[in-house]
């Protein structure tokens, strides 16, 4: 029996949480994202939601049992906007977006 986990990690979020490794990314988005398209394109495949949830209590659990990786490089500024900049063009690809933030490039 597992003991001290939130009652809003459901079973979805503790097996993805327990499956990543050093460098693997976890996006948390609002309903405006095109949450279901990009899941279908990433490793597992797979959309987890969190109903009723906003972002910072989803944060809050999520940190309360995996702690952030500071092995990856951490964004800048300039990262994110050519990620941003990806989206605004139509482009849903997660893989461009990753490498946009994570090497600086497209």
């Amino acid at each position: 029996m597992l003991k001290n986990i939130s009652s809003v990690i459901s079973p979805d979020l503790l097996w993805l949480l327990a499956s990543m490794g050093h460098g693997d990314d976890l996006v948390l988005v609002d309903r405006n994202f095109p949450a279901i398209q990009v899941a279908k394109q990433t490793s597992t495949g797979r959309l987890i939601e969190l109903p009723g949830l906003n972002i910072p209590q989803a944060t809050r659990a999520i940190l309360s049992l995996m702690p952030l990786d500071h092995f990856a490089k951490k964004p800048d500024e300039r990262d994110l906007k050519r990620a941003d900049n990806l989206l605004m063009n139509g482009d849903r690809n997660p893989d461009r977006h990753a490498r946009a933030v994570n090497r600086g490039g497209s």
